[in-house]
């Protein structure tokens, strides 16, 4: 049921409109606050021996956390933004992604208490990254005639920075 319902989440159209700003940062550090609450309760259900599902508002809340965090790296680029922040957002919006599938396909208890725990750890750093976030005052781009740049390769290393717990 989960695997039917990110897919669904898939196929929404990506062009919705983004309020990427000062105050979508906020939002979305309450929401990394909340969302770590969640996810905690979760992982001690693990340790308590019972079974943990995942439950499409859990699910739903953790995509939209990462949308948002992609939003917010949008953001960051187009209000010349630091990079870095971009990047961090970017790993996030990733990162957010990539454990949610695990926690889908993951049958052993282990595997998905190690898929929380990294969401706890990212949800945790996105707490602290809002406020910078939030602070961040659009200012003219100053790109103009600069190469556009690309963190895919840095992502990995921004996800590793953030794993440091």
């Amino acid at each position: 049921m989960l695997k039917q319902f990110l897919i669904l989440l898939c196929l929404l159209p990506f062009a919705l409109p983004a309020q990427a700003s000062p105050q979508l940062a906020k939002s979305w550090g309450g929401s990394a606050t909340q969302l770590k609450q969640q996810t905690t309760a979760l992982i001690l259900q693990i340790d308590r021996g019972k079974t943990m599902n995942v439950s499409e508002a859990y699910a739903l809340d953790v995509y939209r956390f990462g949308r948002n965090s992609d939003d917010l790296a949008r953001w960051m680029k187009t209000s010349a933004g630091p990079e870095d922040l971009g990047c961090i957002f970017r790993g996030m919006s990733e990162e957010a992604e990539t454990q949610l599938l695990i926690l889908e396909q993951a049958s052993q208890p282990a595997r998905q208490k190690q898929a929380l725990q990294r969401l706890v750890y990212m949800f945790a750093d996105a707490e602290l990254m809002a406020e910078t976030a939030a602070q961040h005052l659009p200012r003219p781009s100053l790109s103009q005639g600069k190469p556009q740049s690309s963190c895919q390769a840095d992502t990995g290393e921004a996800l590793k920075a953030l794993q440091h717990h």
